[in-house]
């Protein structure tokens, strides 16, 4: 149990001070007009607000000093941001207060064009290039055509469930749905199906591929995970705390992962069978130290701001960083007194990068934020190494001219799938693919060799066969590559039962093996020529020593989870070697510290080695610049959680986050000059990715933010009027009637059969739908109210020692708060009209018809704007700032508005781009999440919110029915106090009324009040 928060309060109430439960303390300082003026957090740093006369925040300084401005237009529309360097970012509205533009400190400039009840029909990023959304009679969308024309489709059944999915190759995946709705199974676009089953209560129980082979998970009283029993029989079992946090896992084999926390719920211990990892933090809940089982320790410091300004590795060794004015890295110094510099444009992004030993790097972008020139060049300004990029209108690289005059183009289905690579000069080929319609490579020509390629229901490869030799491959139940067989005999593979690589035995008899620990991080190596241990920096490999814990080489990186790898020092030479990339983060050239070009390499487009020059032995090759692995001598890169098969195209694995992907072995959908993947594992904006990058900001753990974070997305993961179906479509993970029957107040049809339990699903569902979804109806005075007795709920709630997923409801609520409003006096038009907060009074929406009305039931829903951000950007850009504070304060902390403040600049220059529905938001704010906010070291230990059978993944305790009553209630309680009957009974009159039978929905809050 997590000790108590005490708060103090000044005389006229309002609170000054709040202890955490380590002792730390935060104090806030209010104006003459009580607003906040200042918050001095645990170390004293002190953040700083200035308003207008109407209380609009018009400046916040940090506390390094730095300054971001706001300037409204009459309206109160935020018109102008200027950051701490002097740069604007300026918005243009319609007559309905929709963004019609942004335009960056560049002069690039995006535009969006809605319907009448504001669907967005196109969007134009800076380069002209639009991508258009069709809906039907009911606002779902059902095409949507990018910018070079390719379409994509989505069918729903009656009650909005997504029965078809239809991709721009004519592929088509279809799902299948009970009476309950829930997914009963899926059939991906080879009429291969996947199945699941639930148990009484609702919760995932069974998942059964094509092949047969049955995953089994089993739940304690609390609806948590309790077991989970994989194809092969190996059994996992989980325990918690009375947080709802992990503190033990036990395998099948007895080997056993235990954790434990802080009072601030901080892990402060991992134990495993390489040791104990240990954990220390500061007073703001920063890292301040990781300590492995060789007792050796990585240390950490921060600025005022929590920017990383020195790491000390296990050696002594020191790693400074400096950071401008918007917080974007400077300088960074390596324990050898290399320094490594950059130079940003007022977009943000990188154009120029000055190395340790004289060499710089230069990068060029289209209005579109592309790199189209890459140019690698000595101190003396000659180029060693040139990219010069075309790309379609999809932002997919069409060609690359290197300073060779070498030529690369490549071709791509409608799906963007690589369909030929072509090159010029001295490394010349010519190689196309074909493949099947869930996206297993069929054939691959190179002009020379055709080899096919042969796959079971699974999509596992059985055989390949290139003309000469035929090779075949065995997998076991759980999905890993086992066996491979060839001309020079039998490859082996040994797994863990977290389904990662501990071995590979080759036919000459070599032996490799790997360990791992608790968090499922590669520790150690063993190959014939010796051990290799690994020392990390979040994701990152720091150093590697030998068996005897000597460090045998250091590596310079960004801070940042996934690199960017900078440098490597081999400490038994004595030598750095300096890394060159392309604009996908392959390794092109290696230059030592005279400037000499030691190295070079050409790669296929799937990253086998075309040609290579030099003799330094070092990993980081293809797509190295974000941790890929290469392990020649088994012919494969090591991506964190996966491995990977550069000559098939494919990870020798399954994904193990489950979710509406058709084929769990395919790399980033055959994508390979595009995309990439850093964790192994690839492929919601809003509540999910929101309040995890929010809690992550203000000083949760990485635990406690997945968490909240899980928690608030919830809600939204089974009502297809509430959720995005065809991405999201999370089989309702919740236990009985949480929240999955939703469903039935707007589809009767979905009612139970007997009567008596239909009314109380109804009744229910209302209170959920109105509590939980903020859609209560009522005026601006209800919605201030509601907002600020939501956020209350969440700043008290640590101190009312509420449970994690009743905090992430309420943050449900609090987000829905803000985004299920409208500008307008007139609601039954239902219309939205998209403003910020204080640009107009807001009306609420009320439920079920009007939520039905706030905008299409699926990705492109703009009536959810935590969901669906862009629609609303600005209103979303209050409840960011709103939530901070909550968050803040619930922890005893303070806001970093800085950091807040850059995280909204990343979300509108990430998501401007490409406005499109809630898929462009998704994507934009899951690559925010995973590359600034280490979102995705979490996805491994837990789900991913993305997709459908994420439930597999699901360990966290689910809420029960009268959980869910019981929250209600209170919630019910907290908002409509009784002396507030007059505001209820406004609110809600007629709400509810002649829809279905049963009581009005004003009469059972009426019965609540009663009770209470």
């Amino acid at each position: 149990m997590l000790e108590r928060t005490t708060n103090t309060f000044d005389l006229a109430g309002r609170q000054i001070a709040e202890t955490n439960p380590r002792g730390f303390i935060t104090t806030t300082v209010y104006d003459a007009n009580g607003w906040g003026a200042a918050t001095i957090d645990a170390l004293s740093n002190r953040t700083s607000f200035a308003y207008d006369n109407v209380g609009q925040e018009i400046a916040v300084q940090d506390a390094l000093g730095n300054i971001i401005t706001t300037i409204y237009s009459a309206q109160r529309q935020p018109l102008v941001t200027i950051n701490p360097l002097g740069l604007r970012t300026t918005i243009t509205y319609d007559a309905l207060g929709r963004k019609l533009t942004e335009t960056n400190p560049l002069g690039e400039l995006t535009t969006t064009i809605y319907d009448a009840v504001g669907n967005v029909l196109t969007t134009i990023n800076p380069l002209g290039n639009r991508t258009s959304n069709t809906y039907d009679v009911i606002n779902q969308q059902i095409s949507q055509e990018d910018a070079e024309g390719n379409t994509s489709e989505t069918i729903y059944d009656l009650a909005g469930n997504v029965i078809t999915s239809v991709n721009a190759n004519d592929d088509r995946t279809s799902f299948v749905y009970n009476a309950a709705n829930y997914k009963m199974a899926q059939i991906d676009a080879k009429d291969h199906r996947t199945t699941y089953g639930y148990d009484p209560d609702g919760l995932l129980t069974s998942i059964e591929n094509p092949l047969g082979e049955i995953t089994s998970m089993s739940y304690d009283i609390a609806s948590r995970k309790k077991a989970q029993v994989d194809p092969l029989g190996r059994i996992t079992s989980y325990t918690y705390n009375s947080n709802g946090q992990e503190i033990g896992r036990q395998y099948s084999d007895s080997t056993r992962v235990t954790m434990s926390y802080d009072a601030n719920g901080n892990r402060i211990q991992l134990q495993d069978t390489t040791g104990d990892t240990n954990y220390a933090y500061d007073a703001l809940d920063r890292t301040e130290s990781v300590t492995n089982p060789d007792s050796q320790t990585v240390t950490y410091s921060y600025d005022a701001v929590s920017n990383r300004t020195l790491m000390v590795d296990p050696d002594a060794g020191q790693f400074t960083y400096s950071y401008d004015n918007l917080y974007r890295v400077e300088t960074i110094q390596n324990p050898e007194g290399d320094s490594t510099s950059f130079v940003y444009d007022d977009a943000n992004r990188p154009i120029t990068k000055y190395l340790a030993n004289g060499c710089w790097a230069s990068f060029t972008y289209d209005a579109a934020g592309q790199v189209t020139n890459l140019f690698h060049l000595k101190s003396d300004n000659n180029v060693f190494s040139a990219f010069t990029y075309t790309y379609d209108k999809t932002g997919n690289r069409t060609q690359v001219v290197e300073d060779t005059g070498d030529r690369v183009t490549w071709t791509y289905d409608d799906t963007y799938q690589l369909t030929r690579e072509h090159r010029s000069g001295t490394d010349a080929y010519n190689v196309t693919y074909t493949y099947d319609p869930v996206g297993n490579r069929l054939t691959s020509d190179d002009g020379t060799t055709i080899t096919t390629y042969v796959y079971d229901e699974a999509n596992r490869t059985k055989t390949t066969d290139d003309g000469t030799v035929v090779t075949t491959y065995s997998f076991d139940a759980a999905g890993n590559q086992r066996t491979v067989e060839d001309s020079d005999g039998v490859t082996t593979y040994t797994w863990d039962l977290n389904n990662q690589n501990t071995g590979v035995e080759k036919p000459n008899g070599d032996l490799f093996t790997f360990t791992y620990n608790g968090d499922m991080v590669r520790v150690q190596s063993e190959d014939p020529n010796g051990t290799t241990k690994f020392i990390y920096d979040e994701q990152n490999v720091l150093l590697e020593t030998d068996d005897l814990d000597a460090t045998q080489v250091v590596y310079t990186l960004n801070p940042r989870e996934f690199g960017n790898l900078i440098s490597r020092y081999d400490v038994v030479a004595a030598d750095s070697d300096i890394y060159h990339y392309d604009a996908l983060g392959s390794t092109v050239a290696l230059t030592d510290s005279s400037e000499v070009e030691t190295d070079t390499y050409v790669y296929y487009a799937f990253g086998k080695i075309k040609s290579s020059s030099g003799t330094t032995d070092q990993p980081y090759q293809w797509v190295g610049q974000i941790g890929y692995y290469a392990e020649p001598e088994l012919d494969r890169y090591h991506i964190r959680r996966r491995d990977f098969g550069p000559g098939s195209g494919r990870f020798l694995s399954q994904d193990p986050v489950r979710d509406d992907k058709q084929n769990l072995y395919r790399y980033v959908k055959n994508n390979v000059v595009n995309e990439s993947d850093p964790s192994g594992l690839y492929d919601e904006a809003g509540h999910f990715y929101t309040t995890y990058i929010v809690a992550i900001i203000v000083g949760y753990s990485a635990d406690d933010a997945f968490k909240l974070a899980y928690y608030s997305q919830l809600p939204d993961e089974v009502g297809e009027h509430e959720a995005v179906p065809n991405v999201l479509d999370i089989p309702r993970i919740e236990t009985k009637k949480a929240v999955g029957e939703i469903e039935s107040v707007a589809n009767p049809s979905r009612l139970s059969k007997t009567k008596q339990q239909a009314l109380r699903e109804e009744q229910f569902a209302y209170n959920v739908i109105e509590i939980i979804h903020s859609l209560h109806g009522g005026g601006p005075k209800d919605v201030r109210i509601r907002k600020e007795k939501l956020k209350k709920l969440i700043i008290d709630s640590k101190r009312e020692q509420r449970k994690i997923w009743e905090v992430g409801y309420i943050i449900h609520a609090f987000g829905d708060a803000y985004a299920h409003t409208f500008v307008s006096n007139n609601q039954e038009t239902r219309v939205k009209q998209p403003l910020s907060e204080k640009d107009s009074p807001r009306h609420a929406f009320s439920a079920p018809l009007g939520h039905l009305n706030t905008g299409p039931i699926n990705t492109s829903d703009y009536g959810h704007a935590p969901d669906i951000i862009p629609y609303d950007i600005e209103n979303y850009v209050k409840y960011v700032n709103a939530l901070a504070e909550a968050l803040a304060k619930r922890r005893g902390g303070r806001v970093p508005e800085n950091k807040i403040k850059l995280f909204l600049d990343k979300v509108r220059s990430t998501l401007k781009i490409s406005y499109d529905g809630g898929k462009s938001a998704r994507s934009g704010m899951r690559s925010i999440a995973w590359n600034d906010y280490g979102y995705k070291d979490q996805k491994l230990k837990f789900y991913d919110p993305e997709g459908a059978s994420k439930r597999l993944e699901s360990i966290l305790p689910t809420p029960t029915y009268e959980q869910v009553e019981g929250l209600v209630s209170d919630l019910v309680s907290a908002i409509y106090a009784r002396d507030n009957q007059k505001i209820l009974e406004r609110t809600f009159k007629g709400v509810g009324d002649n829809v279905f039978e049963g009581p009005s929905l004003l009469d059972l809050f009426k019965d609540q009040f009663r009770k209470k």
